[in-house]
């Protein structure tokens, strides 16, 4: 499906200013943008993986209509080239990191291994060097990653978490870190176990999707949580509610873990709505690719669509890949406003005369 609609042709718009400037204009105002939302998740605490602290800030409706973290992911797909781009890279991955995400590192991966083969410095040789490479900091990263999560709970600090951090790697308990780290990385990129809890749990999925105990799958995202806002519904997508339901390790509550389903999932949970099930994906599928090309004709705003569509749609997570779409939309918007020539702008409004 993917290489049949990413062939369709669509031309880039094309505005009065070159990307090399538009990039520099977008890479200023994303970077002001990403140390905001920095200091906004810090001080508040919240945003971070794992937790559920809210805050009804007027800044939290502002950061949930404008996504920061999925714009600069679009920015990385269109404007890899730009002086700005480095910068961002750097902000992006402190962000996350004091937010306990460790997922980022695998679009890095992707893009820089996409960007290499193109460029035939990436042989298949060192495609397999950097597997390896990952998978041995890859526990440090889910060791990293988990002490902050918890941290959000226990209020520790800084300097405590890095202290919890180091004794565990240099106590006897190594190798049982590092076993947990590749356990999470297997359990990360495979989703037959879920899939198959959900075809045993299909009778009481449906039973509580027809009692409206969670939200089907066409308002999953920003357009649902509007509604729900409005009509004070205090709707629960499938994503949250699921843990509920299956017999997995431990006690979850509602609102303490989200799992994806897998694609299909919705297949066994509302048989009957399988048509309109493809035609929503397919049409938020098609939506991507062609929002994509009209931001930018460069090889990397597909790739950039190919991991948004194996790690959101694909599982599915589709109120992130809805956000996606809407962060596609406000790129698409933003590159139309930093457009604007601004000396042009002036010298046209000095030589007019006025009449008579």
């Amino acid at each position: 499906v993917f290489n049949f609609m990413s062939r369709m042709k669509v031309e880039a718009t094309r505005l009065c200013v070159p990307d090399a400037i538009l990039g520099k204009r977008i890479g200023i105002f994303l970077f002001v943008l990403q140390v905001a939302y920095l200091v906004f998740n810090y001080i508040g605490g919240v945003n971070v993986a794992g937790s559920i602290a809210k805050t009804d800030s007027s800044f939290s409706i502002f950061f949930v209509l404008v996504p920061v973290d999925m714009l600069f992911l679009i920015y990385y797909g269109t404007f890899r080239n730009n002086k700005y781009f480095n910068i961002n890279l750097l902000v992006w991955v402190i962000s996350n990191i004091l937010r306990g995400w460790s997922g980022i590192f695998l679009f890095i991966l992707f893009f820089e291994w996409c960007r290499g083969v193109r460029s035939k410095k990436i042989s298949l040789f060192l495609t397999v060097v950097a597997i390896i490479i990952l998978l041995a900091i890859y526990p440090a990263l889910f060791n990293v990653k988990s002490a902050i999560r918890s941290a959000v709970d226990t209020g520790l600090t800084s300097g405590e978490i890095f202290d919890i951090i180091i004794s565990t790697f240099v106590s006897g308990n190594f190798f049982s870190v590092v076993a947990d780290g590749v356990f999470s990385l297997v359990g990360r990129i495979q989703i037959v176990s879920i899939l198959i809890e959900v075809v045993r749990l299909r009778d009481v999925l449906q039973s509580e999707f027809m009692s409206g105990n969670f939200l089907p799958f066409w308002l999953e995202g920003l357009h649902g949580v509007i509604l729900d806002r409005i009509f004070d519904t205090n709707s629960i997508s499938i994503t949250a509610k699921f843990p509920e339901y299956a017999d997995f390790p431990g006690n979850f509550q509602l609102g303490e873990w989200n799992t994806n389903i897998g694609y299909v999932g919705w297949f066994f949970i509302a048989p009957v709505l399988i048509p309109q099930y493809l035609l929503y994906t397919f049409s938020l599928a098609f939506l991507s690719i062609f929002l994509a090309k009209k931001i930018s004709n460069e090889e990397s705003a597909i790739d950039m669509v190919w991991i948004a569509w194996v790690v959101y749609l694909l599982a599915p997570w589709l109120s992130v890949f809805v956000t996606f779409i809407h962060a596609l939309i406000i790129f698409y918007i933003l590159k139309f406003v930093f457009a604007v020539d601004l000396q042009l702008t002036k010298t046209t409004v000095e030589n007019i005369k006025p009449l008579g």
